[in-house]
């Protein structure tokens, strides 16, 4: 009985681990489970060990200790998900090995850089000439010149401007009308100065460009007048050239060292060839022509076979040189005129090219630089225009253009 009694408690006993040991296994925390692998069996409990048999001996051995079950090792904390590497900065891939004897591109070129902004385009300066009325010996020169600049002279173009007369020419040039013109030396000083037909407004900033060429001055009447000084011009009819033009203002200058004015003759203002028609037909006493010899209209004089004389200033020439100092003597020489058989000493006056003080150096340099170098082109239109030298081209009546007296002193006639 006692002994039914012990293997009977140890039986209990088995049992009470067995529950105690199932119960440890379901309490322990499961393992997590990762994403791609599934979570791992839990290990299998170890079997109740068998009863011992009953020994042969009477009194029964007590059954040995059941072994304690074993613990299950606590399932690994999960691994925490590493942080996620940078990207790695792209590699560019490396050129292609060009193939042996391929020719290798050149590289692009770099973008070029943006352009400046471009200037306004420039506009050439214009040149109008005034050149006086038709006729004349100012409408030939001016249109010569104006070719000279159009073809030689940079950031130039001329052009040609009839005008009313010498006079008013001046004025325009002188009020910024027109920027160049051509006038006699005797109005250029009036005009400088203030005096004379100018004495009520001076023009002080007239600049002289060159000498281009004289005016010869030619007073044509018949041989049959009976007139042979300008003095004997009093009381007659005399014909002066176009109204408000050149002549007729020198007339009255170089007329005074004769003693005469305007009041003591009769002044026609016509064109040279009707003043000339008028004295071969007798409707003038006189008519005085300024150009260079041999001039056409005084030719045509003596091609009808008119007898006609020129007049003579040499009597009074050295007053007129005291008085008139920017006149100069000229000697027609005999022959130069049907019907005139000995020499004439007349005076000339230089006939100025001008501008004014608003007419840049550089421009003012090129016009009388070219017109020297391209004289041709001006002696195909005027042949007295062969006389022109740069020697007597600075002698002016007022104050030469800074641009031009460069041009001189570069050619050494001006010190």
């Amino acid at each position: 009985m006692r002994r039914l009694r012990k293997q009977t408690g140890l039986v209990v006993l088995l049992l009470i681990m067995f529950t105690f040991s199932l119960s440890l296994i379901g309490c322990a925390p499961k393992q997590a489970a990762q994403p791609p692998a599934p979570a791992p069996a839990p290990a299998p409990a170890p079997a109740p060990a068998p009863a011992p048999a009953p020994a042969p001996a009477p009194a029964p051995a007590p059954a040995p200790a059941p072994a304690p079950a074993p613990t299950p090792a606590p399932a690994p904390a999960p691994t925490p998900a590493p942080a996620p590497a940078p990207a790695p900065a792209p590699v560019p891939a490396p050129a292609p090995t060009p193939r042996p004897g391929a020719v290798t591109p050149a590289p692009a070129p770099a973008p070029a850089p943006a352009p400046a902004p471009t200037p306004p385009p420039r506009r050439d300066a214009i040149v109008s000439i005034g050149v006086g009325a038709l006729g004349g010996l100012f409408h030939p020169v001016g249109s010569a010149i104006a070719e000279i600049i159009n073809k030689h002279v940079p950031g130039a173009r001329a052009t040609v401007e009839i005008t009313g007369g010498a006079i008013e020419t001046q004025r325009m040039v002188s009020a910024g009308e027109i920027p160049v013109a051509f006038t006699n030396a005797n109005l250029l000083f009036d005009g400088f100065h203030g005096r004379g037909i100018f004495s009520d407004k001076s023009q002080p900033n007239l600049r002289a460009l060159l000498n281009i060429m004289p005016s010869i001055v030619h007073i044509v009447v018949m041989e049959a007048s009976g007139i042979r000084s300008i003095a004997d011009l009093t009381g007659r009819r005399v014909a002066l050239g176009p109204a408000g033009g050149a002549p007729a203002v020198l007339f009255a200058e170089y007329a005074r060292v004769y003693g005469l004015t305007m009041k003591d003759i009769t002044p026609s203002f016509v064109s040279f060839a009707d003043g000339t028609a008028a004295v071969r037909d007798g409707h003038v006493h006189a008519s005085v022509i300024h150009g260079s010899p041999p001039h056409s209209i005084v030719m045509e004089l003596g091609a009808r076979g008119v007898p006609f004389r020129i007049l003579s200033f040499e009597r009074e020439w050295d007053k007129i040189r005291t008085e008139l100092p920017y006149l100069q003597r000229f000697v027609i020489p005999k022959g130069t005129y049907r019907g005139i058989n000995e020499d004439v000493v007349t005076i000339a006056v230089p006939n100025i090219m001008f501008a004014t003080t608003n007419m840049p150096d550089e421009l003012a340099y090129q016009i009388v630089k070219n017109v020297y170098q391209h004289i041709s082109i001006l002696v195909g239109a005027v042949r007295a225009a062969e006389l022109m030298r740069p020697e007597t081209g600075w002698q002016t009546a007022i104050p030469l253009h800074p641009g031009a007296e460069r041009f001189f002193r570069e050619k050494g006639v001006i010190k």
